[in-house]
């Protein structure tokens, strides 16, 4: 994902959570998903902490941390995270980095926000099962996705909601499903 999926599609659901009770975690580790990526470079760190600074959660929970180890690769949280963490910890304010826009397709069935930004970055989610029980099936979130001018992300359904992206987003075009 980038900035605008782990916003839209990560933070964002979590804001519905009281600020005292809410602790945003955030895995810094690298993995074969994760390598070379946006969420393992220190801009990601400086954007994300920021980002959470300014909507006032008051905990951040991290995984996997090891500093000090010898063998680079299982040295987390990495050093560029640490100046984020103690301007967090300090109560520091920053101007967070607003997300890049997103419009999504136009729901022909179910009310209209049936479609919202979310999984790979660049694309934008809709289920099947729409609300007041209206069913919307691929063929027709497919053709909802074209008349968006957007391309269809093919998934593995009975995991994922739909998916459909921007012609330049960062998913690959004609890419198998995903489990």
């Amino acid at each position: 994902m980038d900035y605008t999926a782990w916003v839209d599609g990560q933070l964002a659901p979590s804001l519905a959570v009281p600020r005292d009770v809410l602790a945003v975690g955030l895995g810094c580790w690298i993995d074969s998903r994760t390598n070379g990526t946006w969420n393992i470079k220190a801009q990601s760190a400086t954007d994300r902490v920021c980002a959470i600074m300014n909507h006032s959660v008051q905990e951040i929970a991290m995984f996997l941390l090891r500093q000090g180890e010898q063998e680079p690769a299982a040295n987390f949280p990495e050093p560029f995270w640490i100046a984020p963490l103690q301007r967090f910890m300090a109560g520091g304010g920053c101007d967070a980095r607003l997300p890049d826009n997103i419009t999504c397709p136009h729901a022909s069935v179910g009310p209209p926000g049936s479609w919202g930004p979310g999984g790979d970055a660049g694309c934008c989610e809709s289920s099947s099962r729409r609300a007041g029980n209206v069913t919307c099936d691929e063929a027709c979130a497919m053709a909802e996705c074209a008349a968006a001018g957007m391309v269809w992300h093919p998934e593995n359904y009975t995991v994922h909601p739909f998916e459909c992206c921007r012609r330049n987003s960062t998913h690959r075009s004609g890419a198998s499903a995903r489990s």
